[in-house]
């Protein structure tokens, strides 16, 4: 009828057509004291960032991963955030406060070791359509053997690495720390009007 049409959805949304996602590695404990625990507890954050980045890959809208370092690749953009993440470690160069920009963000990653101080800025700046995806450290280190008695006695764990961290988590003092600001990440979480999930 030759009237001009406004395709107002894509002005109302402005992450219809893409999204972006970040993923902050800031580690806000002194990590480098308990090496082996970091490294497990690094890993396990970045499958849950490449398992969400993967995920959001498949759906209709495309995916811009903002990293909080810098890495070096050639590769494909999907070969490419995934060397990125990869390489990716604990750092305490660039808080989240700085990395984190709630206007553009609609994907955002944190984890337990993240400053509760940021949490607290991320809610007093955060805007609404952003979800937060919040890795819970301490469930890698659950052990099946370790309260059950019973279960200990006619049970072995399996000699590995990560089977020792665990048998020695009961009583390590990250565990404490650890728990402690994953619970005080959560309430606060909780307190507001937030769209996050606890991986």
């Amino acid at each position: 009828n030759k009237e001009l049409v406004v395709r107002t959805p894509e002005i109302m949304d402005p992450f219809a057509s893409h999204v972006y996602m970040y993923a902050s590695f800031f580690n806000s404990f002194s990590y480098e004291q308990y090496h082996d625990y970091s490294m497990i507890m690094l890993n396990y954050f970045k499958n849950c960032v490449w398992t969400i980045y993967d995920t959001l890959t498949k759906k209709e809208f495309e995916v811009k991963y903002i990293a909080d370092q810098s890495v070096n690749s050639k590769a494909e953009l999907s070969a490419k955030v995934q060397h990125t993440i990869t390489l990716s470690d604990w750092h305490q160069d660039q808080t989240l406060t700085d990395y984190y920009r709630p206007k553009n963000a609609s994907i955002l990653c944190i984890h337990s070791c993240t400053a509760l101080a940021d949490v607290e800025s991320l809610i007093n700046n955060y805007e609404s359509g952003t979800t937060i995806f919040f890795a819970q450290m301490s469930k890698v280190f659950k052990s099946y053997y370790l309260f059950n008695w019973l279960m200990r006695i006619f049970f072995r764990a399996p000699k590995d690495s990560l089977s020792g961290l665990k048998s020695k988590w009961a009583l390590h003092p990250l565990k404490f720390k650890v728990q402690q600001n994953e619970q005080k990440i959560i309430r606060l979480l909780k307190q507001h009007d937030i769209n996050f999930e606890v991986l």
